[in-house]
């Protein structure tokens, strides 16, 4: 995941490296539980390998 943060709406958006799934949340914490969602549900083998 590349997390960028976008400095005047203070949301941080990511991204996965393996299809075209985007997200934006509030805070990192928020964003890495969403980005960690997404791998266990669509890329289950990714999730197992970290």
């Amino acid at each position: 995941m590349k997390p960028t943060s976008n400095a005047i709406d203070g949301e941080l958006t990511g991204e996965c490296e393996r299809c075209d799934w985007f997200v934006v949340r509030g805070s990192y914490p928020e964003l890495v539980k969403a980005y960690h969602h997404h791998l266990r549900s669509e890329h289950p083998r990714t999730w197992l390998r970290r």
